[in-house]
């Protein structure tokens, strides 16, 4: 299943899951990983902890970093419980993917950042 067939907002976190795991490239992490927090309302990020909520992932080391850090709060009472196992979740497997990115064959130059829209 593509991006471009389902609205992103439309997607179940298993489907989330399968765009990672079909990623080939840590470019491709990237993308649907900046995908994925585009479908998040404002209100939705809000409900998170200031300190539970995604900054700008440009680098796979943002991935990396907001896993752990998500994984670090996830049993606190102050994060916003759904919302953060969903975003946990996902960042989790965001992150494992990259490892074994990292650990295979992907192109140098495609491994380490991606430049998003706007910035």
């Amino acid at each position: 299943m593509s991006l471009e067939a389902v609205h992103p907002r439309n997607l179940t976190m298993a489907a989330w899951r399968r765009q990672l795991q079909s990623a080939r490239t840590t470019y491709d992490v990237l993308h649907v990983v900046n995908e994925f927090l585009r479908t998040w309302y404002p209100d939705e990020i809000e409900r998170l902890a200031e300190a539970c909520r995604p900054g700008p992932m440009r680098e796979t080391s943002d991935v990396r970093c907001y896993a752990m850090q998500l994984a670090r709060r996830e049993f606190a009472a102050d994060c916003g419980a759904i919302e953060l196992l969903r975003m946990a979740g996902f960042f989790e497997t965001a992150s494992r993917h990259l490892a074994q990115i990292a650990r295979g064959s992907a192109p140098a130059s495609q491994r380490g950042s991606i430049h998003v829209a706007g910035d």
